[in-house]
């Protein structure tokens, strides 16, 4: 996977981890776990793929982000759950292929988790290694990030004005490694982030606790009152590189399926309308080519068709339809793909008709008249999908961009 593909599952992976963590439907809620544990899978492959300056990005990306780290957890146990199930079915090679993800997931989490919790993932990895006679070892060896990458990744950080990744990557490296104290390298990065003597830097790096004061007083100094340090805290996560959506709306189970009920009976509504009046209209399309005709009707009844079925699939956002910073979804966008299915078929009823293919007319409806009502159906997606959600169908995420 590509660096900026990554980049961008990252982003998605978290949109749908703090989406999940606000859903109350059930029926959204289930889509949104599929997507959660697609995503992770992705992320997981692509950080065996990327070069260490990358996986310390994916890493640190996690960092503050408990919903994304409660997914990856439990991914993780799902992936155990799995290898468990390929092994009792004697399918070794994706037994081993499920451990594989769990332990990326685990280097992923990388320890910041409740201890407890994350003691017994750990053992669970290290009994199922034991199980199928794999060297765990040598798999998590190869995961590991050279120490002068992340110093150089917290130094870019540093340049960026970036301190809660800068500080924090040199110190989760000191806790790792203790003696790094000791590497001139880290020494100048530890100075020249804390702007402190050796000493206090070491000793303010060594301790979680001192580093987040270190930001928040950076961020805001001489803050000292909870409110102030809520919004250091508030700060510090609008300084990411990336944008973000933070959903503040759902649509219930029952609501999604009466909206598309009622958005089903109004295309239906729309296309018996549109039927009475085509029967007293006379179309001349003599001037047409039977040709050119046949292949824009294929060609746009398998645009709709395509569109109208991943509408229906996806279940959640499938399409990213985005005003005024804000995006929709929910049961108005199945309509718009049940809308276009209609009128892909009507598209290609109409061609049977002009083609001779002994299909009976509906009414007194030419092949041109279904043509005409297919085509028709795109703009009537589009009506359909607005009235809904002008009735209070559907649900939107407000899309935000922070500061670079």
């Amino acid at each position: 996977m590509a660096v900026s593909k990554t980049m961008s599952t990252l982003r998605e992976y978290e949109e749908k981890t703090v989406t999940l963590s606000q859903t109350q439907g059930r029926f959204e809620r289930r889509n949104v776990e599929k997507a959660t544990i697609r995503l992770a899978e992705q992320l997981c492959e692509a950080f065996v793929a990327q070069p260490p300056q990358t996986r310390i990005h994916m890493i640190m990306a996690f960092h503050h982000k408990p919903q994304m780290l409660r997914r990856m957890f439990a991914y993780a146990e799902g992936c155990l759950e799995s290898a468990q199930h390929a092994y009792d079915k004697d399918d070794f090679t994706n037994a081993t292929r499920a451990l594989e993800s769990a332990i990326v997931a685990d280097a992923l989490i990388d320890g910041r988790m409740d201890g407890d919790a994350l003691g017994r993932l750990q053992n669970r990895l290290l009994d199922m290694a034991s199980v199928l006679d794999y060297d765990m070892g040598a798999f998590a060896e190869s995961l590991k990030i050279p120490e002068d990458v992340q110093i150089r990744y917290a130094m870019r950080m540093h340049e960026r004005h970036q301190p809660l990744l800068a500080v924090e990557t040199l110190g989760r490296l000191l806790q790792h490694n203790p003696h790094i104290e000791y590497d001139n390298d880290f020494a100048e990065a530890a100075i020249e982030v804390t702007q402190k003597t050796p000493q206090s830097a070491m000793l303010l790096l060594a301790d979680p606790y001192l580093r987040q004061r270190f930001v928040e007083e950076k961020l805001l100094p001489g803050s000292k009152h909870p409110s102030e340090t809520q919004m250091a805290t508030a700060v510090v996560s609008e300084e990411r590189e990336t944008a973000e959506a933070y959903a503040v709306a759902y649509e219930s189970l029952g609501k999604t399926a009466t909206g598309i009920v009622l958005g089903a009976l109004l295309a239906v509504g729309e296309i018996a309308l549109l039927g009475r009046a085509f029967q007293s209209l006379e179309i001349d399309v003599s001037t047409v080519s039977s040709v050119s005709l046949q292949a824009v009707v294929i060609g746009l009844g398998s645009v709709m068709l395509a569109l109208g079925l991943y509408a229906l699939v996806r279940g959640i956002s499938p399409f990213r339809i985005v005003f005024d910073r804000r995006e929709y979804r929910g049961s108005p966008v199945h309509v718009m793909g049940l809308t276009l299915i209609a009128g892909g078929l009507a598209l290609f009823y109409g061609l049977g008709l002009l083609l001779r293919l002994g299909i009976v007319r509906i009414a007194e409806l030419t092949f041109m008249d279904m043509i005409a009502i297919g085509a028709l159906q795109i703009v009537a997606a589009i009506v359909l999908t607005g009235v809904l959600f002008g009735l209070g169908f559907g649900f939107s995420v407000a899309v935000k961009r922070n500061r670079r």
